[in-house]
């Protein structure tokens, strides 16, 4: 569905990354609750967040991690 599509692109913090490995892509919810989990290609600098239900309004942080190290972490905030 169209309308639950968020596009993201994330600064990432951590430069040593391996572009030729995946990704996880993970967003949790203000509460810490893990709401969306992706597996994504590190060639890419944006990264499209399609979940099977729309996310509430309200504060998001979007994790990248690739081998046990978080390469971006941000703050999304939500409003429809």
């Amino acid at each position: 569905n169209t309308l639950n599509r968020i596009i993201k692109t994330l600064m990432l913090k951590d430069l040593n990354y391996n572009n030729e490995n995946d990704a996880t892509l993970e967003v949790y919810s203000s509460t810490g609750e893990l709401v969306y989990s992706k597996v994504v290609k590190m060639t890419n600098i944006s990264f499209t967040i399609s979940p099977e239900k729309r996310f509430a309004p309200g504060y998001y942080t979007v994790k990248l991690a690739q081998e046990n190290r978080i390469i971006a972490n941000e703050k999304m905030i939500v409003q429809w």
